[in-house]
Formats: structure tokens, C-alpha cells, sequence
């Protein structure tokens, strides 16, 4: 990918001006809009923009507050493209066309920006949003006009891995350029448009390649191995219908192969747990088991080795 492009936070602002200096920027950042926070003295924000071949990543948080977009700013703008609102923290309703998407952490949902629209944040909270140039969403869903403020939920398995898939690119926008680049950004849409194909109710999504369309079956897999400890990688690759040899080649484009990506999900799924205070009476042993793991020895070191300190530290930090 290509360098980040643009970072700004109110972190270094005088209290007096945070919450002007952010609305100045976001209107330059995204799309012209009014805002107004709860407590303008005390308004935190941050975001930073980039670049993904045909579409741009950003990560936002801000503290509570109103956004909206009128008439007059859509009449001014001529903007065209799509915001994918992945809700990462705290609550926000997005509302659209007369509907209202109340996103939870894990939920997501469309936005036009050639229309009105209204985002309402009663906590401090945060996001990620994938823009989607119009033309691109529409060859693959052309239903998606009426699907704006829809909420895809984090329980509804497709929605659930769009939402992991591109909730992860963040982390990997400095590692990838040229083919990768465009081939992952293509994938971000195919799944965002198949998710969104379950809410209007139609199977016609055209996926940008055929190996975008393996992959989602094999990711499908994956998911559904994490809780079960006799599932092994050839046993993920067939529930994919497909080789561990075509399963790893798939996988070696975005860096990783079967065995790292289902070490991984399992080990992501153990961590929610630990930092989840409504399973604070499990122990890391249970946890660990119910998420694939039959060996605690094996999962502590394989959690230290992947986020520098054992369950233990980590549950007692959270």
C-alpha cells in the first residue's frame, strides 16, 4: 500500500480549539458536513487516512457528538462514493433514506454520500470505514441502493468475516503494493457486497475473481473449525472443497497459510474471551479448550509468542 497519507488528533490541540480544529479537518477528509459534540472544551478525536489501491482505509475515534450532511452540501459536493461504517467501539447510529442502523461493535452498514445522511455518537466511539467508489459496489450489487442505514449484524456469519477481513487491513496497509494491493482491495469489496447481498435478499453477486470466491468459502471454514479441536487443516481444506496445496496457495497471497491463519483466529477468539468481563469466571484452561486448543502449555506459549505476554498478564491488564 501506499504511505499513510493523512493523521490528525486533537492530542495536541489547546482544549478550546479541539473541537473546531477536528470538524475542519474531517470536512476536508471525507465529505462537508455540520457537527456539534456534547462538550466542545473536552472533544477528543483521532483519524488517519490510506490509501488501498481503488479504495481508502480510515480509522477514526471521537468522543460524543452529532455529524450531519444536508441538502445544500450534497448540491455542493457532487461527492459519488460509498462509506462502509464498521462499528470498532462503543455505539453509533447511522441514519439514512429514513432508516436508522444502530451499530454495535462488530456491526456494520452503508452510507451514500450523494445523499443526506445523519451519524449520531452518544459515546465516545469508533469506526472504520472502507470507501467504496460507487461503480464498483454497483457491478457487483446493483441492488445496493436500498440498503443504505441497513445494518449488517456481527452474529450473520457472512457479514461476520467481511467484517473481520477488513477490520484486519489496517494492520497490513505498509506491507502490500502493486497486484497484492489491488487484489486485496477487490476481495474487501466482494465481501462487503456479499453481506450486504444477504440483506437484500438476492444470491447475483459477481465476485471480482474466482479465487475471491474460494477464499471466502475457505475463511467460512476456518470460522467454523475454531471451537472444534479434531478439525485439522486437511480437514478445513476439504469442508472448502478444495486441496491443502490450493488452500496454502490462496493463502500465501495475503502472507500467511492454513495452519497460521486457523492458529491465529483461534488464538484472536481466546483473547476476546480474556478481555471479556462477562467470562471472567472461566478459566484460561476452559477457554482455551472451547477454542480449539488441547494442550494449555502449547496455548501459553503460543499466546505469548504472539502478543508478548502470557493469558494470565493479559487477563489481569484488561
Amino acid at each position: 500500500m501506499q504511505p499513510l497519507t493523512l493523521t490528525f488528533s486533537t492530542d495536541t490541540v489547546h482544549p478550546r480549539d479541539r473541537f473546531d480544529f477536528w470538524h475542519s479537518a474531517a470536512r476536508k477528509s471525507y465529505v462537508e458536513h455540520e457537527c456539534e459534540a456534547d462538550e466542545r472544551t473536552r472533544f477528543e478525536g483521532h483519524v488517519d487516512i490510506a490509501p488501498l489501491a481503488h479504495t481508502s482505509l480510515s480509522t477514526y475515534s471521537n468522543s460524543p457528538a452529532r455529524i450531519w450532511r444536508t441538502g445544500r452540501h450534497v448540491a455542493r459536493a457532487h461527492s459519488d462514493d460509498l462509506f462502509l461504517c464498521l462499528q470498532t467501539r462503543g455505539t453509533c447510529t447511522v441514519s439514512q433514506d429514513g432508516r436508522d442502523a444502530l451499530l454495535q461493535p462488530g456491526d456494520f452498514c452503508l452510507a451514500d454520500t450523494a445523499g443526506e445522511f445523519v451519524f449520531t455518537y452518544p459515546v465516545h466511539s469508533s469506526q472504520l470505514v472502507l470507501k467504496i467508489e460507487r461503480p464498483r459496489l454497483k457491478a457487483r450489487l446493483p441492488e445496493f441502493c436500498s440498503l443504505m442505514a441497513v445494518p449488517v449484524r456481527s452474529h450473520e456469519p457472512t457479514g461476520a468475516l467481511a467484517f473481520e477481513y477488513i477490520n484486519m487491513l489496517p494492520r497490513y496497509r505498509d506491507a502490500v503494493a502493486g497486484v497484492a494491493e489491488l487484489r486485496i482491495a477487490d476481495q474487501a469489496v466482494d465481501l462487503a457486497a456479499l453481506a450486504l447481498s444477504t440483506l437484500a435478499g438476492t444470491s447475483g453477486v459477481k465476485l471480482s475473481s474466482t479465487s475471491a470466491a474460494a477464499l471466502l468459502r475457505l475463511r467460512r471454514a476456518v470460522e467454523g473449525a475454531l471451537g472444534q479441536r479434531e478439525m485439522r487443516c486437511a480437514d478445513v481444506a476439504a469442508a472448502a472443497g478444495m486441496s491443502m496445496r490450493y488452500a496454502n496457495h490462496l493463502l500465501l497471497q495475503e502472507g500467511t497459510s492454513l495452519e497460521r491463519l486457523l492458529q491465529h483466529r483461534r488464538l484472536e477468539k481466546c483473547r476476546e474471551a480474556l478481555r471479556d468481563p462477562g467470562q471472567s469466571h472461566r478459566s484460561i484452561s476452559e477457554i482455551a479448550f472451547a477454542w480449539g486448543f488441547s494442550d494449555a502449555s502449547h496455548f501459553t506459549r503460543s499466546f505469548k509468542a504472539a502478543y508478548g505476554m502470557a493469558p494470565r498478564d493479559y487477563r489481569r491488564e484488561g
